[in-house]
């Protein structure tokens, strides 16, 4: 019995669970993180993010959480889709897709597992919503004269 021990035998691990999201922070700091990707955030982007963090029943939003939030650094939400949904609304804010906030959705999308065909369809459906009465025009007669092929 001298000398011998017994073989090791690990221990088993309990599964971490990511702490649970608190979703209107995780949505608050997301919608931040894509204003500033253009370099600044226009007034308009402040009150579109005042009156969300409002209807979520929020305090004001402290200047600190206004800053190019990373996707793990928000969280990863059971549902990402009503956080993304929102998250599209400031990409137009001036009624044209901006390509800056877009890759940091696109970011956030991919990191959080949505798919991004999904998302894109999203963005073209705003696009689509927002274009004047002559662009759609256009594009409605360009997709009747154009055929793929």
């Amino acid at each position: 019995m001298l000398g011998l021990r017994a073989p090791s035998v690990p221990l088993p691990v309990a599964p971490t669970r990511p702490p649970p999201v608190d979703l209107r922070r995780a949505a608050i700091r997301a919608l931040a993180a894509v204003m500033p990707a253009d370099g600044l955030i226009l007034p308009g982007e402040r009150a579109f993010l005042d009156g969300f963090a409002q209807r979520a029943g929020m305090s004001a939003i402290d200047e600190a959480e206004l800053r190019p939030w990373q996707p793990a650094d928000v969280g990863h939400p059971a549902d990402p889709e009503p956080i993304l949904l929102a998250m599209v609304e400031p990409t137009f804010i001036d009624r044209q897709r901006d390509g800056s906030e877009w890759r940091v959705v696109r970011e956030f999308a991919r990191h959080w597992g949505y798919p991004l065909e999904r998302l894109e369809r999203l963005g073209e459906r705003k696009e689509q919503e927002l274009a004047p009465a002559m662009v759609r025009l256009w594009r409605s007669l360009r997709r009747l004269v154009v055929t793929e092929g």
